[in-house]
C-alpha cells in the first residue's frame, strides 16, 4: 500500500513538473559553443604571441605563430561580438534564405594614392561560384576569378634627391580558381544534419605583371601559386558560425627581358590560412515593394602574402595576413528563388582598402 502510495505521489510532482523549453536549450547550447570557440582563440593568441615573440623567424616558426595568432583573433573576437548580437535580439532559427557568396558578382575598388606623381587606378573583376550537389552530404562550389586593374600603376624616386619622374609604370591582371567540396561526415553517416562540415579547397592562382622602366626599357613578370587546404566549417548557433582552412604553398616564377626568358622551379612557399567569423540576420525590418532582406556580417583573417596585403608594424614587415570586416546585404524577390546582393568590404593593412561587390543568386545555390 505504501509503495502505491509512493508511486502516486511521484507520477503526480512529476505531471506538475514543467516542460523542457526547447528555445531556452537551443539558447544554452548556442552559448555553450561560443564559449568553447572564445577559449580556443584565446588559447591560440597567447600561444601564437608567445611563440613569435620566443623565436620569430627563427628556424621559419614566425609564419604558423602569426597564423595561429591571427586565427585566434577571429575567433575569440567574433564569438565575443556574436553573443552581443544575441543579447540584442535572439539569434533565432537557422534562415531558410541567407546571405551566401553568389554564384556570379562583380565588384571594384576605388583605387588612389596620396603620394604626389604616383598613380593608383581603379579595380575590377568578375567572381564565380556556382554550387553543384553531389548526394546529400557533399557539395562542390566551382569557385573561380578574374580580375585586373583599370590602366597602370605608377611609382615616383622615393630618393631625396629625386625629382618625383615616373620610375616605374605596371599593368596588372590575374585570375584565381578555387574549387571547394564541402562535406557533411554527419549526413554522410546517415545520423541526420550535424554541426560540422570538412571543406577541401585546392587554390590556384596566376598574377601577370608588365612593367615598364624610366630607361624605356620593359619586362613581363609572371607569379603562380598552388595551395590545397584544408578546413573545418562549425555551426556554432542557427545564424552564426566559424570556418578555418590551412595548408602549404607553392610558387612558381617566371619572367621575360627583351629576348631573354627565365624561369625558377616550383619551390615551398609560406602557409597559407585563413579564418572567418560570420553572423546572419534576418534584415532591415522593412520589406520595399514585397522584396525581403537578409544581411551577414564577416570578420576574417588571410594569412597569405601573395597579393602583397598584410599588416606591418615597424621592422615587423610580411609575419601578418590583412584583417577584412564585411558586410553584403541581399534583397530577395516576392515569390521567386532569387536574390541580389551589395556587399562592402574593408580590408585592413598594405596593399587593402575599400571594395564594393554586386552580386545574383537563385536561393540555395551559393556558397
Amino acid at each position: 500500500m505504501s509503495l502505491l502510495l509512493i508511486a502516486t505521489l511521484g507520477l503526480a510532482r512529476a505531471q506538475d513538473l514543467p516542460a523542457p523549453d526547447p528555445v531556452a536549450e537551443r539558447v544554452e547550447q548556442d552559448a555553450s559553443n561560443r564559449k568553447a570557440l572564445r577559449r580556443a582563440g584565446a588559447a591560440g593568441i597567447l600561444v601564437g604571441g608567445l611563440w613569435w615573440l620566443a623565436w620569430g623567424d627563427t628556424f621559419n616558426v614566425g609564419d604558423p605563430a602569426s597564423l595561429l595568432a591571427g586565427m585566434g583573433l577571429i575567433a575569440a573576437g567574433g564569438a565575443v561580438v556574436g553573443g552581443s548580437v544575441d543579447l540584442l535580439a535572439d539569434g533565432g532559427l537557422p534562415l531558410e534564405q541567407r546571405v551566401q557568396t553568389p554564384p556570379i558578382a562583380l565588384y571594384a575598388g576605388p583605387g588612389g594614392t596620396s603620394i604626389l606623381g604616383e598613380a593608383r587606378p581603379p579595380s575590377l573583376g568578375m567572381s564565380l561560384g556556382p554550387g553543384l550537389r553531389l548526394g546529400e552530404g557533399a557539395l562542390l562550389v566551382l569557385g573561380g576569378d578574374l580580375h585586373g586593374s583599370l590602366g597602370a600603376t605608377v611609382d615616383v624616386d622615393p630618393r631625396v634627391q629625386g625629382s618625383f619622374d615616373a620610375a616605374l609604370s605596371q599593368r596588372s591582371w590575374g585570375w584565381d580558381l578555387d574549387p571547394e567540396l564541402r562535406l557533411e561526415p554527419a549526413v554522410l553517416a546517415g545520423s541526420g544534419e550535424g554541426h560540422w562540415q570538412l571543406r577541401v579547397r585546392p587554390w590556384v592562382r596566376q598574377r601577370s605583371h608588365s612593367l615598364a622602366y624610366a630607361d624605356d626599357s620593359s619586362r613581363d613578370f609572371r607569379r603562380s601559386s598552388i595551395a590545397p587546404q584544408l578546413g573545418l566549417h562549425w555551426r556554432l548557433s542557427g545564424r552564426q558560425s566559424f570556418t578555418a582552412y590551412v595548408g602549404p604553398r607553392w610558387d612558381f616564377t617566371s619572367w621575360s627581358e627583351g629576348q631573354e626568358r627565365g624561369s625558377l622551379s616550383p619551390r615551398l612557399g609560406p602557409i597559407v590560412g585563413e579564418a572567418r567569423y560570420d553572423i546572419h540576420t534576418e534584415g532591415l525590418g522593412w520589406s520595399p515593394g514585397g522584396w525581403s532582406t537578409r544581411g551577414r556580417l564577416r570578420f576574417a583573417y588571410v594569412h597569405d602574402s601573395f597579393d602583397g596585403q598584410g599588416m606591418d608594424w615597424g621592422a615587423a614587415i610580411g609575419f601578418f595576413g590583412p584583417l577584412v570586416l564585411r558586410y553584403d546585404h541581399m534583397f530577395v524577390a516576392p515569390k521567386r528563388p532569387l536574390g541580389f546582393q551589395v556587399g562592402l568590404g574593408w580590408t585592413l593593412g598594405e596593399g587593402g582598402g575599400l571594395g564594393l561587390q554586386v552580386g545574383m543568386q537563385a536561393l540555395g545555390r551559393g556558397r
